[in-house]
């Protein structure tokens, strides 16, 4: 019988992958809020810029005023917003499932040291090889995420550095310490407003295309990385003197 895949997972701490949109709309949030941390100068004093997901309430309300406000009604400036508009297959990656219940494509993953796999002193001097734990994970959905970011600002100098700044770190990896995803920005547009009062704002806007891949919920309910571990065995010998 062969033991090595009678694996009890009670005790193992590696946790089942999933990757959802709420993952990735937080991946480019902490890349902007950790990573390229946008600035601007006000009267000599570096000023973080806000990078906000605009919620639906949120988002109604930019669409009816064209620039966002606080709750007393104030126009917030400088203030980066984004929100997903769209989500596609990715038809550059072919991926066939075969059957949605079973997906038969997996990746391997070789876990270095675990509980059954521990770095001993007496399995150096004997020459045993520790024994080697692999966890099959299924292979994701690959999707083309498309979002609108806005910009908004005081002056002219300020949108220029915000665009300069993004441009820059544009066509990279953004995510956080678990994803990574590829990004893309096409061109920016800029404009100048007058908002309430007779304030000047200056309104900047692109679009983020995003390669992305997902793995939902229902894969980790119905099938749970597989846990395999390689054969193994020890052979004592003695000599007679």
């Amino acid at each position: 019988m062969d033991r090595s895949k009678q694996i009890s997972r009670r005790n193992d701490n590696f946790k089942d992958i999933k990757v959802n949109l709420y993952d990735i709309d937080s991946a480019i949030k902490y890349y902007f809020d950790n990573v390229i941390k946008l600035m601007v100068n006000y009267n000599g004093e570096e000023i973080p810029v806000p990078f906000k997901y605009a919620s639906p309430e949120r988002w109604t309300s930019i669409q009816k005023n064209n620039y966002v406000t606080d709750r007393n009604g104030q126009i917030q400036s400088p203030i980066v917003v984004y929100k997903r508009t769209s989500i596609a297959k990715d038809d550059e990656i072919k991926v066939n499932k075969m059957d949605a219940e079973n997906p038969q494509l997996f990746y391997t993953v070789e876990e270095k040291y675990s509980s059954k796999n521990k770095y001993q002193n007496w399995n150096q001097l004997q020459g045993q090889k520790p024994i080697k734990q692999y966890h099959q994970v299924v292979v994701p959905d690959f999707v083309i995420l498309t979002y609108e970011i806005n910009i908004w600002t005081d002056f002219v100098e300020h949108m220029n550095k915000i665009i300069e700044t993004i441009n820059y770190y544009e066509s990279s990896y953004w995510g956080d310490n678990r994803f990574r995803f590829r990004t893309k920005i096409d061109d920016y547009s800029t404009d100048i407003e007058i908002g309430t009062d007779s304030d000047r704002i200056v309104k900047g806007n692109c679009t983020l295309t995003l390669k992305g891949y997902i793995i939902p919920d229902i894969y980790v309910k119905h099938l749970p990385n597989r846990v395999i571990l390689d054969s193994k065995k020890t052979v004592i010998g003695f000599t007679e003197e």
